[in-house]
């Protein structure tokens, strides 16, 4: 119990750590409404967004040195993702598609496809984001997956913002929610049971894409690694009527093996 305690704790301490100059923030009461009201009201939104269309521009920094790309991005719940990153004349350079079990491949580069299941850190092998499809789909979406989580801490920002910490009851699962003091989501963060950091994830740029107000700006830290990515959207179309070939990929004429 006591090795679960400090993991939240320590979650806490990450989260509100680069807050430090300003007063700290104070818990809030068990019987505060406000917590449960902007779960429910994420969940609610989370429900209505299923996928996005847009265009991206990524920016990933890190030990291992930089990456710049454009592309064209296509993601679905549960884990369906279509990336298609372009060149310099916005000619297709590589395609990668994924339905959360299996992936395909083709590089233009060099001409290799390759099909296969999916394998553990392939974002990570592509395009330097060290997040599985599934929960990549997520944060794309701001929808982050709470379902199986309860409220364990609940705590007010000196700025107005709420943050909310929650777990499963094996202590398995631990996530961080912060929402601005207008109760839009600001913020996403991860841990792994040992309460290791997997990600942190802030939302910025909101624009308005239909009825909702949309992210156009993503920012990923990753502190095991020390990669820092950056995700900038346009031409976003949220829940578009969407071919289920988009996620399909046949072998290109005359392409040969990958090397995955």
């Amino acid at each position: 119990m006591r090795v679960r305690r400090v993991a939240v704790v320590t979650a806490a301490a990450l989260v509100l750590g680069c807050r430090t100059a300003l007063p700290p923030a104070v818990p809030l009461p068990p019987d505060d409404p406000r917590p449960e009201r902007l779960l429910a009201e994420l969940a609610e939104r989370a429900r209505r967004l299923d996928a996005l269309r847009g265009l991206a521009k990524l920016s990933v920094d890190g030990p291992g040195g930089s990456i710049r790309s454009r592309q064209v991005l296509v993601a679905a719940r549960p884990a369906r993702l279509r990336v298609e990153i372009l060149g310099f004349l916005s000619q297709t350079q590589a395609v990668l598609v994924t339905d959360g079990a299996e992936y395909s491949l083709f590089d233009a580069r060099d001409h290799t496809f390759e099909s296969a299941p999916l394998r553990p850190g392939l974002l990570l092998q592509i395009a330097g984001i060290d997040l599985e499809p599934d929960e990549a789909v997520r944060v794309l979406l701001g929808a982050p997956g709470l379902e199986a989580l309860s409220p364990r801490q609940a705590v007010q920002l000196p700025e107005g913002g709420l943050q909310v910490l929650l777990r499963d009851d094996d202590g398995g699962a631990q996530r961080a929610v912060e929402f601005g003091p207008e109760g839009r989501l600001r913020r996403y963060a991860a841990w792994d049971p040992d309460g290791i950091p997997a990600f942190d994830a802030r939302y910025d740029e909101m624009e308005t894409v239909g009825s909702l107000s949309f992210a156009h700006r993503i920012e990923i830290q990753f502190p095991v690694t020390g990669v820092e990515a950056r995700i900038d959207l346009s031409r976003i179309a949220l829940n578009p009527d969407l071919d289920p070939a988009v996620f399909d990929l046949d072998i290109p004429t005359g392409a040969s093996p990958g090397h995955g």
